[in-house]
């Protein structure tokens, strides 16, 4: 343990322990600090290294707690990296050879004669700080070394330049230093001011804000080597502006980068100049945070595809596609992807040329899902062939939606999932007794069809449905037409419940007219047609409806359903009534039997005696009813 020498000087404000040592062996007598130290039994080089054996000894030598001693050293972490007062720089940015001081901080420790010199203040080391927040100077550069000296001897590298007091004391140029310099200065205190910059490195704040403020200030084709110290505080303080307020800022600022850069669909380094080129080169951990943030914005802004080297580390998964992108992944045609984007909304088309939008990204949450849906799906060509059925059958498996188009498609051609057209194919022959030598009772859908007048459709849901007993395969066939059935079950299957209607050849004995007046009611809209089958046949004819019957027969009263209710006969009645001044409505010539309008048989206001003098009917019972009358009339 060493003794405390007979002379000791105070420790100074931010003084590095170097500075202390030279000014400490100055008091004894000893006039270079490499000497003094060697004499202690040490090196200046381990004082200015931060070895702790080496400033263990110094803090003993002169009398000062080893706390206060180290409080602003210079420690050499490894072959690449310094801490200044704790703050971690690269050895790049760490100024030790060249002498950098404030003349007015200078000027004031030589005033004091027992400081025996000029304490070097451990910001000084730090290049990023360029203007002495004490006194608004800037600070002085001189690369002069004495090398008898050594390069950590401050005070006595001073006095080798041989200035006079009065030169460091002189009026100087005013210079307010920026918000980054003043952050770096109070840092290097111990000062805390801003969380989130005061969580990241030491060195990235200066570097970021720099770099950063290097684009927003002179552009993106400037190099920093070629900035004078006055355009570099310029760049730090414009960086720091967008760094001081963190990630979201940041990512908000390089957004804007991108986007003045004209949104490209690639990346490219020029966009972003110095500030990504300082990034790709630096291998330090030190910048890794701000390393994060840009390969966020990469990732999040340009088609980086997973497993792509982003600043030296992989993508972990897609966020952006391109369609070329989108086209790699999923083997789709790039003009089926538009279609399919632009359906699904996220691809806008130019009103006026009916063109899609180009360079355009998309989040690949958002359309990885869709175009899923299309990858590794065929063509419509292919899903028939793959299906095996005649092309007419086909359509109508389409039109019925048994067979179903991956939705979301738009004007492109319609795709089919592979999966989905098996799966049909599995239930249509599942349970399917395999008939080697196929007889001439069991035939395919298509024939099946044919004889019981159904459609596919009907047929296939059959099969589908379970309803048949039977259904064969024939092992010479695939897909749909292997399938065998037995026509006469499909025709039991196929039978319709009677139609809710009449049909032509029962209009005519029911109205009472012939075949060309039953045609006249039909076309005219008098009797509205509708499309059924026939129970037995399954063909297609045409019927009225009960409903537009009964609608027709309250405006209209036909002369043989008077007569019946009249227990009359037909033409006597239509000719009475005709005598009476009603007509029957207008009927092309050919047309036979007469209808009427029961309004004009209320306007007559015929009576139950006149009614049986113009029927002669004086003895039917049920003429005399009013009931009866008053239903028909």
């Amino acid at each position: 343990m060493s003794k405390p020498l007979p002379l000791s000087v105070d420790i100074l404000p931010a003084e590095t322990p170097a500075s202390f040592a030279a000014r400490l062996g100055r008091k004894n007598g000893i006039e270079y600090g490499t000497d003094f130290c060697l004499d202690m039994g040490f090196r200046l080089q381990d004082v200015a290294d931060g070895r702790a054996d080496a400033l263990s000894s110094l803090a003993q030598l002169g009398g000062v707690d080893l706390k206060v001693l180290s409080r602003f050293a210079v420690e050499r972490i490894g072959e690449t990296q310094y801490a200044v007062a704790g703050q971690e720089l690269e050895k790049r940015w760490i100024q030790r050879s060249r002498l950098r001081f404030c003349p007015y901080c200078v000027a004031d420790d030589l005033s004091d004669q027992t400081r025996q010199g000029a304490a070097l203040q451990a910001y000084w080391h730090v290049p990023f700080i360029r203007t002495c927040c004490r006194h608004q100077i800037p600070i002085m550069e001189i690369a002069e070394i004495c090398h008898t000296r050594g390069p950590h001897d401050f005070s006595g590298r001073l006095r080798d330049l041989e200035f006079s007091q009065d030169w460091f004391s002189k009026e100087r140029t005013q210079r307010s230093p920026t918000k980054l310099e003043c952050y770096l200065t109070k840092r290097i205190e111990g000062v805390p001011q801003n969380p989130w910059l005061d969580k990241l490195p030491f060195n990235a704040v200066a570097m970021a804000s720099e770099a950063l403020g290097l684009m927003l200030a002179f552009g993106p084709d400037k190099q920093i080597g070629g900035l004078s110290p006055g355009q570099r505080c310029k760049a730090g303080e414009a960086g720091f502006e967008v760094v001081s307020n963190g990630e979201a800022a940041i990512r908000a600022c390089l957004n804007d980068l991108h986007v003045q850069g004209g949104g490209p669909t690639w990346f490219q380094r020029r966009f972003y100049g110095y500030f990504f080129l300082w990034l790709e080169a630096s291998k330090s951990k030190l910048y890794q945070p701000i390393k994060e943030i840009m390969r966020k914005h990469i990732i999040a802004t340009y088609p980086i595809g997973k497993g792509e080297d982003v600043l030296g580390a992989p993508c972990k998964r897609r966020l952006v596609h391109s369609i070329a992108t989108a086209k790699a992944a999923t083997g789709i045609e790039p003009k089926k992807i538009k279609h399919i984007l632009h359906t699904n909304g996220f691809l806008d088309k130019d009103p006026k040329t009916g063109q899609f939008e180009k360079n355009v990204l998309f989040r690949a949450d958002d359309i990885d899902p869709i175009l899923r849906k299309f990858n590794g799906s065929i063509c419509q060509v292919a899903t028939r062939r793959r299906v095996n059925a005649p092309r007419a059958q086909f359509d109508v498996l389409l039109a019925h939606n048994i067979i179903k188009s991956i939705g979301g498609a738009g004007d492109a051609r319609p795709s089919y999932d592979v999966s989905e057209i098996d799966n049909f194919l599995k239930r249509l022959s599942d349970g399917a007794v395999i008939t080697e030598q196929p007889s001439d009772q069991y035939v395919d859908i298509q024939t099946a069809c044919r004889k019981t007048v159904s459609s596919a459709a009907e047929v296939v849901n059959l099969i589908l449905d379970g309803r048949l007993q039977f259904v064969g395969r024939d092992p010479s066939q695939h897909g749909y037409l292997s399938v065998l059935l037995d026509p006469i079950e499909v025709a039991e299957q196929m039978q319709l419940t009677a139609p809710k209607g009449y049909m032509k050849h029962e209009l005519g004995g029911l109205l009472g007219v012939n075949d060309p007046a039953v045609k006249h009611l039909t076309t005219s809209g008098l009797l509205p047609i509708t499309k059924s089958r026939h129970p037995i046949s399954r063909k297609a004819i045409s019927i009225v409806s009960y409903a537009d019957m009964g609608q027709f027969l309250e405006t209209y009263a036909p002369a043989k359903t008077l007569a019946e209710a009249l227990l009359a006969n037909t033409r006597t009645i239509a000719n009475r009534l005709e005598k009476l001044g009603v007509r029957p409505i207008d009927m092309p010539e050919g047309c036979r039997g007469r209808i009427f309008v029961k309004a004009d048989l209320r306007a007559i206001e015929v009576g139950v005696a006149m009614l049986n003098a113009v029927c002669n009917v004086a003895s039917s019972s049920n003429f005399t009813h009013e009931e009866n009358f008053n239903e028909y009339s």
